[in-house]
C-alpha cells in the first residue's frame, strides 16, 4: 500500500472519529446546532472523500511501468489541499456564520478544488482502454 494510501485512510478515520464527536455534542447540547454544516462537511469530505481518494489512488489500474501510479507528487498535492481546505473549513465556517462569500470558505473552497483537480489530473491516465 502506498504511503500516502496510508495517510489518506488515517486521516479519514480521524475525521470520522470528529465527526461521530461532532454529532454527539449537537445532538447533547441544541445550541450548538449551528455546526451543522461543519459535520456534514468533516463526514463527507474529511472520512468519505478521503477514503475515496486514497484507495481509488491505490487500486486504480497501473498508469505505467515506470509510473505504476501516476505522479506521485499530483497525490501529495491533493492530499494536502484536501486537509488544508478541510481544516480551513472547521475554523472558519463558525466565524463565518453561513456566509458561503467569507474570506476563509473561498480560500477553502479552492483548496478543495485544487485537491479534486489533482487527483482527476493524477488518476485519469489510468483510466485508459487496454
Amino acid at each position: 500500500m502506498p504511503r500516502v494510501t496510508r495517510y489518506f485512510l488515517r486521516c479519514a478515520m480521524v475525521f470520522l472519529v470528529l465527526a461521530f464527536a461532532l454529532g454527539v455534542a449537537m445532538r447533547l447540547d441544541p445550541d450548538l446546532r449551528f455546526l451543522w454544516p461543519t459535520y456534514l462537511h468533516v463526514l463527507v469530505v474529511g472520512w468519505l472523500t478521503q477514503l475515496i481518494f486514497g484507495v481509488a489512488f491505490w487500486l486504480f489500474p497501473r498508469a505505467s511501468r515506470e509510473r505504476m501510479r501516476g505522479h506521485e507528487g499530483l497525490i501529495w498535492l491533493s492530499f494536502s489541499a484536501l486537509n488544508a481546505g478541510l481544516l480551513l473549513r472547521i475554523v472558519g465556517e463558525p466565524f463565518d456564520l453561513g456566509a458561503a462569500d467569507g474570506p476563509v470558505l473561498l480560500v477553502s473552497a479552492a483548496c478543495h478544488l485544487v485537491a479534486a483537480l489533482s487527483f482527476i489530473a493524477n488518476v485519469w491516465p489510468r483510466l485508459k482502454a487496454r
